[in-house]
């Protein structure tokens, strides 16, 4: 096997690498993107072969979306291990990657080595950045297996497109030789008999370093006698950030085989559901008073126009004459609230409606009660914004089957009203743009 480069105007020695590596990418550009969307997760296989454990890993993502804050991107291993490549970064700005929708775009590369992490970048993110959890958790596991990416939007209203994804896992390194002169450019090498099936990569480092596009194939133990040429054209004296890629450099052999892909691609959609209309209810207020007296013999409460109060019935055919003396009370009863408060029931997916009352349980909180603090929350950030906020667009959908009813009081009717028109929502929409916006921050304090 001959392995070559290029050096232009160097000087020194270099010292000559084979690396163990699996490089695989998914592409789906432009109109073919696949589509991240709300409460579900993106799940991306890549399959790996060969032995070896992991040393070093990196990945790539070129996607858009509205508000990076939204999302967690996770890599998995074979055996389900996994960390936390970016998780509520970003805040209210777009993309992870930029430039062409497709894997030739700059992408947002998660390295152990970056020079900048998650949290102090800004989105879109382009370029190398140190992931949300440190990906050498993962070293010492086995390469061979599938490898998933998974990207899950946990908010509703902002949506997004994956374009590219790539996986680099690095194994164990062979020297091929030390100390050659950088200006040769080539060496002539015999893999050793020990170096069992898989896909390489060759690493030539001197004063810098620098490592091929692509790798090569070598099946089995080779022969003394087989010669496999591959050309590397990038020189030592030149630092390249190596993306994850799948293209193989060129090589000129009978016995070499490029390593392949296959990539299956799953979104995982939920059942549909029914939707029920929210409704708002408002406590029953009509009671006779107590000092109210009827003449006799000349009022009749007809069966079909009168409404006594919730805990009088009337039969449909009975005709009552109240005596001159006789005063109807008021009534109540213990599940009613006063007459001056006004109950508000928004409807929720089930899925949004298990994430609340897991997010209320966290802060000691029954459902409802978490949704009254939600709206504080939105009426406390209003409050306190230098400007007025703009009406909040798309509206939240309120229409679903899992209805949340919260009571306000008397007092607490204009700080509704007031709050829910700041942002040109219904009292219902606010209650779930409160409800929802909480538990995105619970989620973020107690992960």
């Amino acid at each position: 096997m001959s392995i070559d480069w290029s050096a232009t105007n160097v000087a020194g020695d270099v010292d000559v690498f084979v690396r163990r590596a699996g490089l695989r990418e998914e592409e789906s550009p432009g109109s073919a993107a696949l589509p991240i969307e709300d409460f579900e997760t993106l799940v991306l296989p890549f399959e790996i072969l060969g032995a070896g454990s992991v040393t070093a890993i990196e990945v790539g993502i070129r996607l858009d979306h509205t508000y990076t804050a939204d999302l967690e991107i996770r890599l998995v291993a074979p055996d389900g291990d996994s960390v936390r490549l970016a998780f509520h970064n970003g805040s209210w700005r777009n993309d992870f990657g930029s430039g062409a929708d497709d894997c030739s775009g700059t992408l947002t590369v998660f390295a152990d080595d970056a020079a900048l992490s998650m949290e102090t970048g800004v989105a879109p993110f382009a370029g190398r950045h140190r992931p949300y959890e440190p990906l050498s958790s993962l070293a010492d596991h086995a390469m061979a297996g599938t490898w998933h990416i998974e990207i899950t939007d946990h908010w509703g209203w902002d949506q997004g497109s994956l374009y590219c994804a790539q996986l680099a896992l690095f194994a164990e390194s062979t020297t091929v030789a030390e100390g050659i002169d950088a200006g040769i450019g080539s060496y002539v090498w015999t893999p050793p008999d020990d170096l069992f099936s898989g896909d390489f990569l060759v690493e030539v480092i001197g004063l810098l370093a620098d490592r091929s596009d692509g790798t090569f194939h070598l099946e089995g133990a080779p022969p003394p006698t087989t010669t496999t040429t591959t050309t590397t054209t990038v020189p030592p004296t030149t630092t390249t950030t190596l993306p994850p890629t799948t293209t193989v450099p060129p090589t000129t052999t009978t016995t070499t085989v490029p390593p392949t892909t296959t990539t299956t691609t799953t979104t995982t959609v939920p059942p549909p559901t029914t939707t029920v209309p929210p409704t708002t209810t408002v406590p029953p207020t009509t009671t006779l008073p107590p000092t109210t007296t009827v003449p006799p013999t000349t009022t009749t409460l007809p069966p079909t126009t009168t409404t006594l109060p919730p805990t009088t019935t009337v039969p449909p055919t009975t005709t009552t004459t109240l005596p001159p003396t006789t005063t109807v009370p008021p009534t109540t009863t213990t599940t009613e609230p006063p007459s001056t408060d006004v109950v508000v029931s928004t409807g929720y997916t089930a899925e949004e409606y298990a994430g609340i009352t897991n997010a209320a349980a966290i802060l000691g909180m029954d459902a409802a009660e978490f949704q009254r603090t939600g709206v504080y929350v939105v009426n406390f950030l209003t409050a306190i914004s230098p400007t007025p906020p703009e009406p909040l667009r798309p509206r939240p959908p309120v229409d679903g089957p899992q209805l949340l009813a919260s009571v306000w009081s008397e007092e607490e009717l204009p700080m509704l009203m007031a709050t829910a028109a700041a942002w040109g929502l219904t009292p219902e929409e606010l209650q779930k743009f409160g409800a929802v916006l909480l538990a995105f921050f619970v989620g973020l304090t107690y992960g």
